[in-house]
């Protein structure tokens, strides 16, 4: 395991042994091991070193490997036959060695989204994954779409989503329909209609602002910039406009045609299950992994572990894809 992602000392966590779990924490010795500290049982009860080992079939000394399952909430212990290079003296737990991550093999990866796949397909999200499928790409972005995602991506975020979907046709109507030019024409205007509408000065604000920046540099050239971006840099862009923050470029990306997955907390998890870093990074390495392995945009691949992850239900057939 990479000491990245091995638990801090002293914090606990669940430690799967063999059938067993565990709520247990780490230590460092001066040996430089980290070794098991104290350890208590399903039912919340003390179980001795002593215990653990005899139980568990565990050697004084024994050079194990602890294993990530979900990101300093829950561990797996599996044994070595190698004898532990560094003892300790100063416990009888078993030693826990850093390992190098294994990553997940394609044929693993490949089973493991075909059953997420399935699983939303049976809870009725068929239509959504095609719709997916079908997003237009960002070659096809103009300058409504792209300014009528960005004010929702800003509107949306820290909100509820219904209260926005329900209020959109009347921001639509106070936006100009998203002409960003009409915006700047009657600037005060739309923003008395908008307050009267939500109240969010400051997101409204950001967004009066967004069409001055967008009126400034021209839409040909932001949208030329935007094209012969590298994905890093297309990101760049896009959270430097005003009320986007650093989840919201990510679903501002993918709303405008960008082929990129959002590093929210269930795909973290995903990438940390796989060994892969719990990061912006290790999100989209994974995901553009799984891309290529099963022949899906990053795009359907990212909503599809979303949504088993988030575990959401839906009262409606499950559609074809």
């Amino acid at each position: 395991m990479a000491r990245s992602y091995f638990p801090f000392p002293q914090k606990t966590f669940k430690l799967q042994i063999d059938d067993e779990e565990y709520t247990t924490s780490v230590r460092n010795l001066r040996s430089g091991c980290t070794a098991i500290a104290k350890t208590f049982n399903a039912a919340g009860r003390r179980i001795t070193r002593a215990d653990l080992c005899s139980k568990h079939m565990l050697r004084k000394g024994q050079i194990v490997s602890i294993e990530i399952i979900y990101r300093d909430r829950l561990y797996r212990l599996t044994k070595s036959r190698m004898q532990a290079r560094c003892k300790s003296p100063e416990s009888n737990a078993p030693v826990a060695k850093h390992l190098k991550p294994v990553v997940t093999s394609d044929d693993e990866l490949i089973d493991e989204y075909v059953s997420c796949l399935r699983e939303i397909l049976k809870k009725g999200w068929g239509h959504e994954v095609k719709e997916n499928r079908e997003h237009p790409p960002i070659e096809t972005v103009d300058t409504v779409r792209f300014f009528r995602e960005y004010a929702f991506c800003v509107f949306a975020a820290f909100f509820r989503w219904r209260i926005i979907n329900k209020k959109w046709q009347d921001l639509t109507r106070a936006f100009k329909s998203w002409d960003f030019e009409e915006i700047c024409r009657y600037k005060q205007e739309v923003k008395e209609q908008a307050m009267g509408i939500l109240g969010n000065e400051r997101k409204i604000k950001s967004i009066l602002e967004c069409a001055e920046k967008l009126r400034k540099v021209g839409w040909d050239k932001f949208r030329a910039s935007l094209l012969q971006a590298s994905l890093p840099v297309q990101l760049e862009l896009l959270d430097d406009l005003p009320g986007i923050g650093r989840a919201a470029k990510y679903q501002l990306a993918g709303a405008i045609g960008i082929d990129v997955a959002k590093p929210d907390r269930y795909l973290l998890s995903f990438a940390a299950k796989h060994r892969y870093p719990a990061t912006e990074k290790g999100v989209q390495e994974l995901t553009g992994r799984i891309s290529n392995l099963v022949g899906e945009r990053v795009k359907v691949v990212d909503y599809v572990l979303w949504r088993y992850s988030e575990g959401s239900s839906c009262e409606t057939k499950a559609g074809t894809v």
